[in-house]
């Protein structure tokens, strides 16, 4: 049998080939034309097995009925179904109709535990599919679902918190705390080794020793036995901690302290300042508020009476004439003390001369004479001339002494001072050449103008009114002197405006060349104050001299 070919038979064609070809026509109209067919005539409908659908020929290829046509081949299948079912030809369940999604899920390949995904518009893939994703996918709520990843809330994880949230928004570094600012709110702080130490002891001992605290971290503050002393607002102890004495420290041992204390003041030239419930006088600089009287040495630091003493060149002369006939000089050795009251001048010579000796102010190389005396030497070492009125020196400025002579002979003066000079005799001022040049050593007496000194220190504040306070003073007797006859002492706690009694004075100890005197003030008659101040006087022409003093509260 051959193709069916709709342009034959011919009536040309033999007769065995026309009944061959009329038969190929019925066989394969039969079939459905689901057969190659030649020459098909154009609308010619057939079923293609191949395709699996209903096509009709257009002239010139086979297309589909429903898409060429619109024709819903389904549709009518489905009207039909009756007709169709008792004829067996129900593709209900037998087909599934075409579509381009289950094309592409049709050419995935089956596996065990995987399952097809879209990987784009027109791509299929598979993936694993375990057994705990199928276990995970057949949860009936997010809560069996949690449980399934072990990720229940409260048990395996932590509940959203605000205040978790906050503490994670931190930057932390090394050696840092965090620490709350507020209600969810956090900060970091520095946490260093020693603050760990301390956090780490697990004793409150050990924390005590992380801090170096002593025994005295172990008592209580106040004024009681075994207290711990506390400070008032001036920074003093409050009179309720000082019964009977300093602290209720024994007379000896603050007797100790404030010699212990005077001492290393003035043996390192110390300035004056507080001290444990008082303050401490040390003269480094002319301090006082009163000195009537007295004279401030700075040189030693020390206020001084004395009824007489020579200050004089101590330089030994040597060899050597100064040359000095015809000029008036100044010694510039030793200048004249400021505030001395001033009796006599003195020059050493060993030879005879007639002159003047002054008292020379100084102002730059301009020598002025501030006082005078006639002088008529007659050798033989130091000699004193008594000015006509004692000169009380200025406390303030520089003053020499000076000579003139004609001819002051032969007498030696000393290598290496420092003298000025002039040609002729001056009377009131001149400008002198100042060199290192060899010069007369001269000298004077200073005299007392007051049968004693009075002295007053500045006030100073203790913060609360004492009712009882020790003064102490550094005290050297030049002349044989008696206690509170020829020296007496009073403390005033108001400033100055009223003084206690004269304390009676006693000496503690000796201290190098000088004792430390001691007196108690009762200062309950006088008004109330805490302005402290003492005031020495010295009496009868007894000379004198006071090194430092102090002040304590005593009660």
């Amino acid at each position: 049998m051959g193709t069916p070919d709709f342009n034959v038979p011919l009536l040309t064609a033999t007769e065995a080939g026309y009944a061959a070809a009329l038969l190929d026509l019925f066989r394969g109209l039969a079939l459905g034309l689901d057969t190659s067919a030649n020459n098909p005539p154009t609308g010619a409908i057939r079923w293609n097995s191949a395709n699996g659908r209903w096509e009709k020929f257009d002239g010139t290829s086979w297309g589909a009925l429903a898409s060429r046509y619109f024709i819903d081949v389904d549709t009518l299948d489905g009207l039909h179904a009756n007709d169709l079912a008792l004829a067996g030809h129900n593709h209900s369940g037998t087909y599934q109709p075409l579509a381009s999604v289950l094309t592409l899920l049709g050419g995935l390949t089956p596996a065990a535990d995987t399952i097809g995904y879209f990987a784009g518009p027109s791509a299929a893939a598979r993936t694993a599919f375990t057994a705990l994703a199928r276990t995970l996918l057949g949860c009936t709520d997010t809560a069996n679902m949690r449980a399934t990843l072990g990720l229940v809330i409260g048990t395996n994880v932590q509940a959203q918190d605000a205040t978790l949230a906050a503490l994670a928004a931190l930057t932390t570094a090394a050696d840092k705390l965090i620490y709350a600012t507020g209600s969810d709110a956090f900060a970091t702080c520095d946490f260093p080794a020693a603050a760990r130490t301390l956090l780490a002891a697990t004793t409150v001992a050990l924390q005590r020793s992380a801090l170096g605290l002593g025994g005295a971290a172990l008592l209580t503050a106040g004024a009681a036995a075994g207290n711990v002393p506390v400070l008032d607002a001036s920074g003093k102890l409050s009179s309720a901690l000082i019964p009977g004495g300093v602290g209720g420290v024994d007379t000896l041992a603050r007797d100790t302290a404030i010699r212990n204390a005077i001492r290393l003041g003035v043996q390192i030239a110390d300035a004056s300042s507080s001290i444990p419930w008082g303050y401490l006088f040390l003269f480094a600089t002319d301090e006082l508020a009163t000195k009537t009287g007295a004279t401030y040495q700075g040189t030693n630091k020390l206020y001084d009476y004395q009824t007489t003493a020579n200050v004089d060149n101590p330089t030994t002369p040597t060899t050597g004439t100064p040359s000095l006939n015809g000029y008036t000089f100044a010694d510039r050795q030793v200048a004249v003390e400021n505030g001395a009251y001033i009796t006599h001048i003195r020059i050493r010579s060993s030879s005879s001369f007639s002159g003047t000796a002054y008292i020379f102010s100084r102002s730059g190389t301009t020598y002025t004479v501030v006082a005078s005396v006639a002088v008529s030497h007659t050798g033989g070492g130091w000699q004193s001339f008594a000015l006509a009125s004692a000169y009380t020196v200025p406390t303030t400025g520089t003053y020499f002494l000076g000579a003139y002579s004609a001819n002051f002979g032969s007498a030696p003066g000393y290598t290496g001072g420092y003298r000025s000079y002039v040609g002729g005799q001056i009377s009131g001022s001149a400008t002198m050449t100042e060199d290192s040049n060899n010069v007369i050593p001269m000298g004077y007496t200073k005299g007392a103008a007051t049968a004693g000194m009075t002295l007053i220190s500045a006030a100073i504040s203790v913060g609360s009114a004492p009712s009882s306070v020790d003064a102490y003073f550094l005290h050297r007797a030049i002349d044989s002197v008696t206690l509170n006859t020829d020296i007496k002492a009073r403390v005033s706690r108001d400033g100055g405006s009223t003084w206690s009694g004269y304390v009676t004075l006693a000496e503690v100890c000796a201290v190098g060349d000088y004792k430390l005197l001691k007196g108690t003030a009762d200062l309950s008659p006088t008004n109330s104050g805490a302005s402290l101040t003492w005031e020495a006087t010295t009496h009868n022409f007894k000379s004198q001299q006071l090194r430092a003093a102090a002040l304590q509260i005593a009660a």
